[in-house]
């Protein structure tokens, strides 16, 4: 419980620190998604600045795009996987909600949970990507779902943050526009980064 809470205060002052460039690539990733190809670009472009900022290192309004196209072919790596699985979804929710009986109600309830479980490995998956040499989809992919396994908490927290946002955006869209994708970034990178960080100091203590 306490490495949430300080992974949250240290999101807080990460947002505070860089508010306006903040708020401004928020507003770029709306756009981005909006607009739907440059999706997995600004996406990344999000998480990449939010680890940065986290590292204590100086951002301006070209590290954005300078850090997003380092990662640019893993981006749409990730959003053609992305994008596709969430028309799968779509498309099964779509046909089961046209039957009126309790058992596609179900499996409606089943695909619904599907998603957001993936958006939750997502988040941590975007978290990891700066953090590795060689990142790809699946070692990205596996490591996130390792640490998701060892930290139950970190699927409960996350979850919460999403589902905040989520009724956020019912309710006060305009805050998501402005920041919604940079707090759930900014949370993400910090709740994987301490993780890790205790991950590695059990390995030094460690007896050989």
């Amino acid at each position: 419980m306490n490495l949430i809470w300080t992974s949250i205060k240290q999101a807080g002052a990460d947002l505070w620190e860089e508010l306006l460039y903040l708020i401004l690539f928020n507003l770029i990733w709306v756009v981005g998604t909006l607009l739907v190809i440059p999706w997995p670009f600004v996406t990344f472009g999000l998480f990449l600045v939010m680890y940065d900022v986290g590292q204590g290192k100086g951002i301006k309004f070209d590290t954005f795009f300078r850090q997003a196209a380092k990662l640019w072919k893993q981006a749409y790596v990730w959003g053609l996987v992305n994008l596709g699985l969430m028309v799968i979804l779509w498309v099964n929710m779509n046909f089961y909600a046209a039957l009126e009986t309790q058992w596609a109600r179900m499996v409606q309830i089943f695909f619904l949970g599907s998603g957001l479980a993936w958006l939750i490995v997502q988040t941590v998956v975007l978290a990891l990507y700066p953090r590795l040499e060689q990142p790809g989809l699946r070692p990205t992919l596996r490591y996130a779902l390792a640490l998701l396994g060892g930290y139950p908490a970190l699927i409960v927290t996350l979850l919460l943050f999403l589902l905040l946002v989520g009724a956020i955006l019912l309710y006060a869209p305009v805050l998501v526009i402005f920041c919604g994708a940079a707090v759930v970034a900014a949370v993400s990178n910090r709740l994987v980064g301490n993780i890790i960080a205790l991950e590695l100091a059990k390995d030094d203590t460690a007896p050989n």
